[in-house]
């Protein structure tokens, strides 16, 4: 990719549309922090130490975990930032991250960090807040919706289960409600 299409990306992508000019030269000239990945090559290994973020210039790229690596958590698109847990908290990275196809991201690690202007840096960092505030918003919708469906199915299971003595054709159904969610809940325990 020449450096006249990564500065088209770099002005493309949401996290640096408030850099100016001359920030966004010094990112595409650090050749070394410009990474292209293959279908399939990880850009990040789960368990792994971790002191770089990632930005998806181009491409796509699943997120996994090795317990069930066949399973993508997500799928980021262009302009995702990645990889910054290990960052924030000081740990091993939490999950894969797999190219899609072709990726093009921008690593960004401490030597980067340290080599930015201070008001750069606070931009980076004002993002990155903004990011995470987002994603927990996300998940705590997701874990309301989660937690609404949990609770219409126990509904339905205690009329189906009351519904047992009067109708055998019921017996048979909440057997198999009660397998399902017994075979579920022994999985989440083993995991």
């Amino acid at each position: 990719m020449a450096d006249k299409e990564i500065l088209v990306l770099l002005n493309e992508n949401p996290l640096f549309k408030e850099f100016d000019d001359s920030e966004k030269e010094r990112l595409k000239s650090s050749s070394s922090h410009i990474l292209r990945f293959g279908n399939g090559e990880y850009i990040i290994h789960q368990g792994t130490a971790g002191s770089a973020l990632f930005v998806l210039l181009g491409g796509t790229v699943a997120i996994t975990r090795n317990e069930a690596p066949e399973v993508e958590l997500c799928v980021l698109e262009t302009g995702a930032i990645f990889g910054e847990v290990p960052m924030a908290v000081n740990s091993r990275r939490v999950t894969n991250a797999v190219a899609k196809g072709r990726a093009v991201v921008v690593k960004i690690d401490g030597i980067m960090f340290e080599s930015l202007n201070p008001e750069t840096l606070s931009k980076l960092n004002s993002y990155i807040l903004k990011l995470f505030v987002n994603r927990l918003d996300a998940m705590n919708r997701r874990m309301a919706e989660v937690k609404a469906g949990l609770e219409k199915f126990l509904l339905s299971h205690e009329v189906i289960k009351g519904a047992a003595g009067e109708f055998p054709a019921a017996s048979g159904e909440l057997k198999i409600i009660q397998n399902l969610w017994s075979d579920y809940f022994n999985d989440l325990r083993t995991r």
